[in-house]
């Protein structure tokens, strides 16, 4: 068995700007000659940030990438205050 779920982390708020990490976590499940075998992980993705200047989002690389994307993967991120 295999699950992977995108969702977002905790959100950090300094001043006026919320950053909300975006989060992948996995987790993996089989049967060893021994009984069941399980993992996990968890990564961040990305990061989103809200502030009164503008909405961003960088991926880990510390590239751009549209906020829309991590809307996608994680619709609740459209519905936090001072969103777009």
């Amino acid at each position: 068995m295999e699950k992977e779920e995108i969702s977002a982390g905790e959100r950090i708020t300094v001043g006026q700007v919320t950053l909300v990490p975006i989060l992948r976590t996995a987790a993996h499940c089989r049967m060893g000659s021994r009984g069941i075998i399980g993992s996990g992980s968890r990564e961040v993705l990305g990061v989103v940030v809200l502030s009164p200047a503008g909405h961003r989002a960088l991926n880990v690389a510390g590239e751009s990438v549209p906020v829309e994307d991590y809307i996608r993967l994680v619709p609740e991120i459209g519905e936090l205050p001072g969103n777009p």
